[in-house]
């Protein structure tokens, strides 16, 4: 979730626009690196590391977003060109669906990121749920 929501934010880039979608694997990691920051980026992708070897880190990052690449380019996010080059396709913005309707989702998508928060399925579902048991007893006709 956390490179899908960077490459949507890359997508949105005026940078990424002008060079017809494609990016290069080192600005993906770049970009994930400045947004939640290196130590924090290596925590996330390998939670059961307790030591921390920088040389170590990076190689574990690096394979960690190439497979969360590999995932998403089977499903049809992103055409991997070669080693260094991505070409980011307009499914990537199904990742922006939290900012949805907000005007700037680039920025707003860029704070979810860097706070590391994540919605995932719907966030209205568990109102809709109680309020379905509230109206139930109201429902039920009296005797």
């Amino acid at each position: 979730m956390l490179v899908g929501q960077t490459l949507a934010l890359l997508y949105l880039d005026p940078t990424t626009l002008q060079h017809g979608g494609l990016v290069a694997r080192e600005a993906l990691l770049g970009r994930l690196a400045g947004l939640v920051g290196a130590e924090v980026l290596v925590r996330t992708l390998s939670p059961r590391k307790r030591k921390y070897d920088e040389r170590v880190a990076a190689e574990t990052v690096r394979a960690q977003v190439g497979e969360a690449l590999r995932r998403l380019s089977e499903l049809g996010f992103v055409d991997v060109l070669d080693e260094a080059r991505l070409r980011l396709r307009p499914a990537l913005m199904r990742f922006a669906e939290p900012v949805r309707g907000l005007a700037d989702r680039g920025a707003a998508l860029e704070r979810l990121v860097a706070r590391g928060e994540v919605l995932l399925g719907d966030a209205g579902g568990g109102d809709e749920a109680g309020a379905d048991e509230d109206a139930a007893p109201d429902e039920e006709p009296a005797r």
